[in-house]
């Protein structure tokens, strides 16, 4: 007689393997570990040409070719800084294209990332134009890695916080500490402290929670278990998004009254300033390149390891 062959049991039935979400650290000099570097140096490249670049913009004056604090003319605008940001985001455009489809679950997370994003980006660029780049990236540095590496832990679950992580960021949070401190000691010299410079300081170290909160959120659309997401079309829909809504805080910021020629931002008065020197122009366009840069790679990083690392 033939024998039937019988369906196995749950319980006889073979357990799947399965890898980590995160995907097996890399090994030291295989591909995969040469293109995480390549992303890390691209994201450290393009976020210091982009602060850099925003610093020399908001105070460079046509007139005498250079960059000073306090200068006559100074392009002070955060919405417009900020806007760049997205800007940058939709330069993959001719790259990725437009999602043709996209997850419905996914939406309101990339409306949180758009959001926190620009309460980040206006708070932290506000600070950047009236803080030294230096003592600013310092501020930036340890609040945004310590913040991220917490959100990551304890909001998404994506990353572990053990012993050795904690004190990797304390080393990290002390380090940055004590380069700031003597940063800060030289800079004093020059620029003097004051109640103003340390109001300037705390904002830019408060701009640090939603930036880490932006990122946290990338991190969970971009590792989403039910959907394969891809990266430019994240940053695609983001920037569109992010151009809306600070677009529409431009103009609410242009009917508002204000110390910017009559109005909170006076985004007329912003335009025919950028227009009037290709500097200007150029730093739009290179601060912008740099963003899309720093973007793409510190998505790129994110999804194929943690958002800690980016």
């Amino acid at each position: 007689p033939q024998c039937r062959s019988r369906t196995p049991l749950p319980a006889e039935m073979p357990a799947e393997e399965t890898l980590p979400h995160l995907g097996l650290a890399p090994k030291l000099f295989d591909s995969r570990w040469f293109q995480l570097v390549g992303l890390g140096v691209a994201t450290i490249v393009g976020n210091g040409v982009r602060m850099n670049g925003m610093k020399i913009l908001a105070q460079y004056n046509p007139e005498t070719g250079a960059a000073f604090e306090n200068a006559e003319d100074e392009l002070r605008k955060p919405l417009l800084l900020a806007s760049l940001y997205y800007l940058g985001m939709l330069l993959v455009l001719p790259f990725g294209g437009w999602p043709q489809e996209w997850p419905s679950h996914l939406t309101w997370k990339v409306v949180w990332l758009v959001c926190l994003g620009a309460v980040g980006g206006i708070t932290g660029l506000t600070a950047l134009t009236h803080l030294p780049v230096t003592i600013y990236v310092m501020i930036r540095a340890a609040g945004v890695v310590i913040f991220i590496a917490l959100g990551s832990a304890y909001i998404t679950g994506r990353s572990s916080l053990n012993l050795k992580m904690g004190l990797a960021l304390a080393a990290v949070l002390v380090g940055v500490c004590v380069a700031a401190l003597l940063q800060l000691v030289d800079d004093t010299k020059v620029y003097g402290i004051s109640l103003e410079m340390a109001f300037w300081m705390g904002l830019a170290l408060f701009s640090c929670v939603p930036h880490a909160g932006e990122f946290v959120v990338t991190e969970d659309i971009l590792q989403d278990k039910d959907t394969a997401v891809d990266v430019l079309h994240v940053s695609a829909l983001t920037g569109v998004m992010g151009i809306t809504v600070t677009g529409v805080l431009m103009l609410i910021a242009q009917l508002l009254p204000g110390s910017d020629h009559g109005a909170l931002e006076n985004s007329i008065h912003t335009f025919s300033q950028i227009f009037s020197s290709w500097v200007r122009i150029l730093l739009v366009v290179v601060v912008s390149i740099a963003y899309m840069v720093d973007i793409v790679a510190a998505f790129y990083i994110t999804k194929h390891s943690t958002t800690a690392s980016a």
